[in-house]
């Protein structure tokens, strides 16, 4: 959460009020099996006040529209990230 609020404060500096955030994962839902898939779902909870917030989610949908389309997904941070937020 810390490099997320990080990342926030340095794109709003440059003028962006809310900015677009992908929080990235190796799948679309939350699975007690994919431990990123959890902590995309809480860091996106958690910085949700301060920007727009897409994720869990794989790169494909971070990176493109098209992608997120053919996967039945519907936002407007879908392949128009500001800041992508990888698992480590």
């Amino acid at each position: 959460q810390v490099i997320a609020n990080n990342a926030i404060d340095f794109v709003q500096s440059m003028g962006i009020r809310r900015p677009k955030v992908v929080v990235l994962s190796a799948t679309e839902t939350v699975s007690a099996a994919v431990p990123s898939s959890i902590e995309a779902a809480d860091v996106g909870t958690r910085i949700a006040d301060r920007a727009d917030v897409l994720g869990p989610v794989a790169l494909d949908i971070a990176l493109s529209g098209a992608a997120a389309a053919v996967k039945g997904i519907t936002s407007p941070v879908a392949g128009d990230a500001d800041v992508l937020i990888c698992p480590n």
